[in-house]
């Protein structure tokens, strides 16, 4: 998806995603659509395009109503959320997610977690430096 640019993405998203819909139908690509919105998502954190993170999500919220991945998903989403109210100023958001997976015994995936948000806030924080 990085060769992409982010229009591109947006914009051919809903062939896309009736594309992995009929893939999703068969057992072993049920994960699919989930894997592939919250790639959708991190790109679209790593290219500061807050709008495309917000519709992605709404997409993951939507699409994790049927999914056999519901309470990951819908955690991920709280994680989301979360890092675009840190980056309008609002402190811990995303750690109490992050905590969730610590709690469940993710360790490493809490660990990747965190790294995100760290490379996510220090890039928005460069950019508004340079403002």
């Amino acid at each position: 998806m990085y060769i992409f640019n982010s229009d591109y993405i947006r914009g051919t998203f809903s062939v896309l995603l009736k594309r992995t819909k009929l893939l999703s139908s068969i057992a072993s690509y049920q994960n699919d659509i989930s894997i592939f919105l919250n790639n959708c998502i991190v790109l679209s954190f790593e290219r500061q395009k807050l709008l495309d993170v917000r519709y992605y999500v709404e997409q993951l919220i939507k699409i994790s109503e049927s999914s056999p991945r519901k309470a990951y998903d819908r955690l991920m989403c709280e994680y989301y959320l979360g890092l675009l109210q840190e980056l309008h100023g609002k402190k811990d958001s995303a750690k109490l997610v992050i905590a969730q997976f610590k709690l469940l015994g993710f360790e490493e995936h809490a660990t990747e977690l965190e790294t995100l948000e760290n490379r996510i806030l220090r890039s928005a924080k460069k950019s508004v430096n340079f403002i």
